[in-house]
């Protein structure tokens, strides 16, 4: 779990990114970065720009974590980015989430965070037409923070809060919307526990190292993918 040094701010869920896939459209489902390059894929993948979403951003580290990269070093997954585009398989990169265009049947691959994937499989009626998948290689959790609201006029009603969402039933209302508990070792509610199965691919996402390569990205998503 990631927190402020001084406690000013705590991590309360994590964010995974996953590929979401329409098995309606897709006859073979990806299970991996390298999978994503291969010729059967081509004009099937949609994501979000780096360089205005927070999802973007996260992506990117999650296929630098495929790729080989790590916090300190982003250019293997800029450059797996980049060959995505030149081999032709991405369809389109977009700034705003395009959750609706999936449920139309209009992307065949997402890539995004599980929850949205197992949001339109197992509550917005899609049920075995979607396929959500960790990528084996590695993949992103992007931590959701939370902190009290300074000079709040309820102070102590905010601390009753912040200390229940921590409790495992506290935490097992937030999995419920199919993103994954901050507590380590809790039990997950019987509705969910089979469908956040476990994922020890997935690395947690340092923010602050993080937000001190957006530039970087930024830059280097444009050179990589050619983007304007």
């Amino acid at each position: 779990m990631f927190r402020e040094q001084d406690g000013k701010w705590f991590t309360i869920h994590s964010l995974t990114v996953a590929f979401i896939v329409n098995t309606k459209l897709v006859k073979n489902v990806p299970q991996s970065w390298a999978d994503l390059l291969k010729p059967e894929y081509k004009n099937s993948i949609v994501y979000l720009d780096p360089r205005s979403t927070g999802v973007g951003q996260v992506l990117t580290f999650a296929a630098n974590f495929g790729a080989g990269g790590d916090m300190n070093n982003v250019q293997p997954g800029l450059d797996y980015l980049g060959k995505l585009h030149k081999v032709g398989n991405v369809l389109r990169v977009l700034g705003t989430t395009p959750y609706a265009q999936f449920l139309k049947g209009e992307i065949p691959i997402w890539i995004s965070y599980e929850n949205d994937g197992l949001k339109a499989k197992h509550l917005d009626g899609l049920g075995d037409a979607v396929a959500v998948v960790i990528p084996k290689e590695a993949s992103a959790a992007a931590p959701y923070g939370i902190s009290l609201v300074e000079k709040g006029p309820n102070p102590n009603a905010g601390k009753l809060w912040l200390n229940f969402i921590m409790t495992d039933f506290g935490q097992g209302i937030f999995a419920q919307g199919f993103v994954r508990p901050s507590v380590p070792g809790i039990k997950l509610p019987d509705s969910v526990a089979d469908k956040l199965p476990a994922a020890p691919q997935v690395r947690p996402l340092d923010v602050r190292a993080a937000a001190a390569k957006k530039s970087e990205i930024d830059k280097g998503w444009v050179a990589a993918t050619e983007a304007k």
